[in-house]
Order: C-alpha cells, then structure tokens, then sequence
C-alpha cells in the first residue's frame, strides 16, 4: 500500500513542485488549494494525475481542514505525511 501525503497550497508554486516529487516518490497525494479550478486543471493535464486527488481547501478553515483529513483516512486508511504549503 502507497504512503499517503496531504499537500495544501498545491497549485502552484512549492505546493505543486512537492506534490510532484511525493508522487514520483510513490505516495497517494491529496493536494489542495482554494483556487480548485487551477489545481484541477493542472492535476487534470499531469501524467502524474492517477497519484493526485484535488481539493478544495481554505486552510483559515478549521473545521474544513478537520473534516479533509477524515475523508483522507476514511479513502486511504491513514495520512503519512503533511506538506502545509499554502499563505
């Protein structure tokens, strides 16, 4: 079974650059971002997409933040690692 990695600020940037080199890696990765459409588009166009699920996350969000790492567990069985990107 892959690792399991979240990565928020995943659009662009070092967000983007960690998911990729995770996935290369070999790990399952939730990558998120508030700007969903750019981080679908681009999970969508990368040859790495079948390792990445996007979604939509404002990290000022507490209970948004809570609830992505349930759903994280519940769809993967447990997060190995956290790369909080975003700001």
């Amino acid at each position: 079974m892959s690792q399991v990695a979240i990565v928020t600020g995943a659009a662009r940037g070092i967000g983007r650059a960690c998911v990729e080199r995770l996935v290369t890696d070999g790990y399952r990765v939730v990558a998120c971002d508030i700007a969903i459409d750019e981080l679908r588009q681009w999970v969508d166009s990368s040859p790495l997409n079948e390792g990445i699920t996007a979604h939509k996350l404002d990290v000022a969000d507490v209970e948004a933040g809570q609830q992505l790492v349930s759903e994280t567990v519940k769809m993967h069985g447990r997060v190995d690692a956290l790369a909080n990107v975003a700001g």
